[in-house]
């Protein structure tokens, strides 16, 4: 091949120089770490019919809300018809980011499975995390297309009264992390619907779903501007708990679709639980400053504080009962893959081991927070008295006084458990004890279970342990209730409606109970015995799941020690950015296929 130099057209010179402009780097960069997925599912969902014909019908009915808001307002005069004008667009735009944005993003990764090409992007150095991202990414593109339709008439009802901007850009910011949590949720549904029956019962029940959420939607957005919530910051707490909700709960889905379609020896769940850890501080911090916030306002900031903190800790032992149940299923066999990642310190494998896989591990994470958000909530309930016997003690009190003191603040627990409060006027730390008591009860059975299906080599896995967890709460609490009604009936009583040790396991009669205070000596007793049968249960299952914690980490073979600093050494020496790879490799493309008689105006057939 003659030596010829390399045409020098302008066209040449824009796809091998690298960008002027900050923008146009900026966007260079983006374009080379965005996932390849992303721009296949852009093309195929910009291209599609249900995108044409949602815009089409988003921009007709936007068009028609408003002449009519339009001719609303000229002829009744209303005062707030910016309000009103904003609630219909904002049904209308709620109508593709609930309904059909998530419904294509369903279809997108199903799609895969149906075409079978999942396992050939698998293959590829893409991470499953990478297409889930990409494709939630393309569901973001579509609201953003449609957010942009509607944009003008939004920024119009500004102009007109009833309404500041804050308003329009906290129910604007809701909608779009809504759709994107009901995304992340129709990619985890999808990830799990590997049957195409299955797939197509889970496409109704979404479509369902979704419908319902659209419908809560429209009643929301009319019930602010109703005027049914007469504070505004009232509304402004409920967006805000609405996006952090919906925003770590689409993260935490957004883990488990990317774990769902990795390699089985992978570690596909330390990313599920730190979503799981992150969406419980946060939602419990949002929680306490928004309980505190409402507190200082009404004048009662400590009891609004106190019953808020018991509240949340209630809500944070049933979330973990529920994930731990998920947790436990998983198997306790590790890959060499993740045995190589195991911790190695000792401070490793007391805390950071937890988010390791593993059944035992994910045992040990849930009974820590049960427990850990329950001693938060009664060293806040007792901290008054804590207070006071640390100030006797730097009063010079005697061990005796400070005795007294810590005596007198249990007692003010005690009698707050026995107060006759009942649940719709107060909760107090009653509450929480009986969650944590019947929260390590259930947790417990549900292990018991699974590690009574693995000694018989039952394969479990998350969902099983979920099911169990479901099956043993119901059939506990109806076993106890017709134990209950079997022994009134063998001993010829007719007060079926007194309280027996049978329903010690009912947790929904044992509150009630237990908050009226109607029980008797014996029955205080059972209920002592059956909260020490629980913690009897809870010490074994940590002692038995404990033994995960003692599994040693697998040495990291040679070759793949040598392969990772070659790689890195090769990475470093070369130092070489895309735009150079691509230049490199296109240069010699065009030398191995451009001949003397060629011109650039006639290029080769390889270069179109």
């Amino acid at each position: 091949m003659s030596d010829q130099a390399v045409p020098t057209d302008e066209r040449l010179h824009r796809l091998v120089d690298p960008p002027a402009g900050r923008i146009e780097r900026w966007i260079s960069w983006l374009a080379d770490h965005s996932s390849p997925v992303l721009v296949k599912e852009i093309r195929q969902a910009l291209k599609s019919r249900s995108f044409l014909l949602t815009y089409m019908l988003l921009l007709l009915t936007a068009l028609i809300w408003s002449v009519m808001g339009m001719s609303i307002m000229l002829t009744e005069g209303l005062a707030d018809a910016g309000g009103i004008l904003l609630v219909g667009y904002l049904w209308i735009l709620g109508f593709p980011l609930t309904i059909v944005v998530p419904l294509t993003a369903y279809r997108s990764l199903c799609r895969e499975f149906e075409e079978d090409t999942l396992h050939l992007v698998s293959i590829t150095t893409m991470s499953p995390r990478k297409l889930i991202i990409g494709k939630l990414v393309s569901a973001l593109a579509q609201m953003v297309i449609y957010l942009s339709a509607l944009a003008p008439c939004i920024a119009f009802t500004w102009l007109l009264r009833g309404l500041d901007v804050f308003q329009i850009m906290f129910a604007i910011l809701l909608a779009v992390v809504g759709s994107a949590s009901l995304s992340a949720a129709a990619l985890f549904l999808a990830s799990i619907s590997r049957n195409p029956v299955f797939r197509i019962v889970v496409l109704v029940g979404m479509i369902c779903g979704l419908g319902f959420v659209y419908f809560m939607w429209c009643a929301f957005r009319v019930a602010i501007q109703a005027g049914e919530l007469d504070d505004l910051s009232i509304a402004f707490q409920m967006h805000l708990f609405s996006i952090f909700l919906m925003g770590t709960s689409g993260y935490l889905l957004l883990e488990a679709a990317a774990s769902t379609i990795s390699f089985p020896a992978e570690n596909r769940s330390t990313p599920i639980r730190i979503a799981m850890m992150v969406q419980t501080v946060a939602m419990i911090a949002l929680g306490s400053g928004m309980i505190a916030f409402n507190g200082f306002e009404f004048g009662a900031a400590r009891d609004a504080i106190t019953v808020g903190m018991y509240t949340l800790a209630t809500m944070a032992i049933m979330y973990w009962l529920v994930m731990g149940s998920a947790l436990a299923g998983e198997s306790s066999v590790l890959s060499s893959r993740v045995r190589r990642s195991l911790p190695r310190t000792i401070i490793g494998k007391t805390f950071c081991s937890m988010f390791m896989p593993g059944g035992g591990r994910g045992y040990l994470l849930a009974v820590g927070n049960i427990i850990g958000w329950s001693l938060a909530a009664l060293i806040i309930g007792m901290w008054p008295g804590f207070r006071e016997m640390f100030s006797s003690l730097g009063n010079g009190a005697s061990l005796w006084q400070l005795f007294q003191g810590l005596s007198d603040s249990l007692q003010g627990v005690t009698t707050s458990l026995k107060s006759a409060t009942g649940i719709p006027n107060e909760l107090d730390f009653g509450f929480t004890l009986i969650g944590l008591v019947y929260g390590l009860f259930y947790l417990n059975l549900t292990l018991l279970a699974l590690r009574g299906l693995e000694a018989m080599s039952v394969r479990v896995n998350p969902v099983l342990g979920v099911l169990l967890l479901i099956t043993l709460f119901a059939l506990v609490n109806l076993g106890s209730w017709t134990a209950h009604l079997l022994y009134h009936i063998a001993i010829g009583s007719n007060y079926v409606d007194d309280y027996s040790v049978f329903l010690v396991p009912n947790v929904f009669l044992g509150y009630q109970q237990f908050m009226d205070g109607s029980l008797s000596v014996d029955e205080q007793f059972s209920c002592g015995l059956f909260a020490a049968f629980v913690g009897l249960m809870s010490v074994a299952g940590l002692f038995v799941s404990s033994r995960e914690l003692l599994d040693r980490p697998a040495a990291v073979p040679k070759r793949v020690l040598e392969e990772l600093q070659k790689a890195k050494r090769v990475r470093e020496e070369r130092g070489e950015s895309i735009e150079d790879i691509f230049a490199e490799r296109l240069g010699a493309a065009i030398a191995e296929t451009t001949t003397p008689e060629s011109t650039f105006e006639n290029p080769p057939t390889t270069l179109h």
